[in-house]
């Protein structure tokens, strides 16, 4: 079943990937519905509010991500080649649901709520080595400097 164009995950299910993202490093988990190799990609995301994803861009031409929102509620940042915040889109139930990033296009995204829950798609087949690219100029998750940063983005868009 779809609603607005995204599956519809069994309660059980939801509740076991937030669990997962709960013990995770990353405070974050997937279920993906696609498999290896698949052209399309489609997975949900489960993001604890204390979850720093590096920014990062998709490098090529069919690599659009659309992220809609299914729980909680998130801001999406666009950032600039330098690193400066150019836009930031807040996606909440239910004024704004879906956001759709660009390829080449830098971002990441700051929980607001507990946590959120997102089902995004992107074309192209997985290739670890080039699925993200990622900038100098913003620190690795898990690296000590990636906590500063994170708070200070978060205070900047607050």
């Amino acid at each position: 079943m779809l609603i607005n164009n995204v599956p519809v995950l069994d309660e059980s299910i939801m509740n076991d990937f937030h669990a997962k993202a709960i013990k995770s490093v990353r405070k974050r988990s997937a279920h993906h519905l696609h498999e290896n190799g698949d052209y399309l990609n489609q997975s949900f995301n489960w993001i604890l509010k204390d979850s720093y994803m590096q920014p990062h861009c998709h490098a090529s031409i069919e690599k659009i991500e659309q992220i809609n929102l299914v729980k909680g509620e998130l801001d999406v940042i666009f950032f600039n080649d330098h690193g400066d915040i150019i836009k930031v889109f807040n996606l909440n139930l239910p004024q704004r649901e879906t956001v759709v990033i660009p390829a080449f296009q830098y971002h990441t995204y700051i929980v607001k709520t507990d946590f959120a829950v997102t089902f995004e798609t992107m074309e192209g087949i997985y290739d670890p080595k080039d699925w993200k690219q990622f900038p100098n100029w913003a620190p690795q998750e898990g690296k000590d400097e990636s906590i500063n940063y994170f708070e200070k983005l978060r205070n900047k868009i607050s």
